[in-house]
């Protein structure tokens, strides 16, 4: 598996409808706006996409150690992905809006914890958008 998808390619497998099971991830955060990652998913976001936010879901709480963004527990971020669906042999996309800033994350977490189905989308969500494929602001479905 490529770590890197295109929109193209995404796209056609949606239209597909193909298996095995694929998880679409929305990474987009800010630094500077801690919730404008969020809001710009509950505006649009490519379709059947769920969200996952740097602060409460990809990191544990800052505490003494461990930096601003400390490795989330194993089994609280287990238990997030798995209530979006994501089992074994699910392929993961993560996107975002920075450069794969806060989707590479994702990417590395999942690897790290012996996940190896999960590839960034090339050029993000703004390279979805420009190559005019549907966006929603539905969520799926749990």
């Amino acid at each position: 598996m490529s770590p890197i998808v295109t929109a193209e390619w995404l796209h056609h497998y949606l239209e597909r409808g193909s298996t095995p099971p694929i998880a679409i991830v929305d990474c987009r955060f800010a630094l500077g706006d801690p919730e404008l990652g969020r809001k710009q998913y509950e505006t649009a976001h490519i379709p059947g996409a769920c969200y996952l936010d740097l602060n409460r879901d990809l990191s544990s709480p800052v505490g003494i150690h461990g930096g601003r963004h400390p490795l989330p527990d194993d089994r609280v971020l287990g238990a997030k992905l798995a209530a979006m669906g994501i089992i074994a042999d699910t392929l993961v996309i993560a996107y975002d809006d920075s450069r794969f800033g806060f989707a590479a994350r994702l990417w590395w977490l999942l690897r790290y914890y012996g996940h190896e189905r999960v590839a960034l989308l090339d050029g993000g969500y703004t390279n979805w958008v420009k190559a005019g494929y549907a966006v929603t602001s539905d969520r799926p479905q749990a």
